[in-house]
């Protein structure tokens, strides 16, 4: 059972990858860094506005910055979650340390 009760299987929360990609270090201005769960978020930039995207490692995006995606599980120090925002529902995972920062008002 997790400590915060925002992480309780069922629970919605919103998503800031732009706040976890950003708290990586050596974040590069535009790229890639890894998430400690195997994922990588991907900063590009269109015009004036950057963007923020979970790679799933297919062609489709895992969850897009600010998207709520539903907790599915907590397991050894990891969060599944799952995104039905797109065409197709994907899952994903987050360390406890990602969360803490890429869910505002967990901490």
């Amino acid at each position: 059972m997790s400590k915060y009760k925002m992480l309780t299987p069922g629970n919605k929360v919103a998503i800031s990858l732009k706040t976890l990609y950003e708290s990586k270090p050596n974040a590069p201005e535009a790229g890639i860094v890894g998430t400690d769960c195997g994922h990588g978020i991907l900063k590009s930039n269109d015009s004036d506005r950057d963007y923020y995207d979970l790679d799933n490692g297919e062609t489709a995006y895992a969850c897009c910055d600010g998207e709520t995606v539903t907790v599915v599980s907590e397991e050894n120090g990891n969060v599944t979650f799952r995104n039905e925002n797109g065409e197709m529902p994907y899952d994903f995972k987050l360390s406890i340390a990602e969360c803490e920062t890429a869910i505002f008002g967990l901490k």
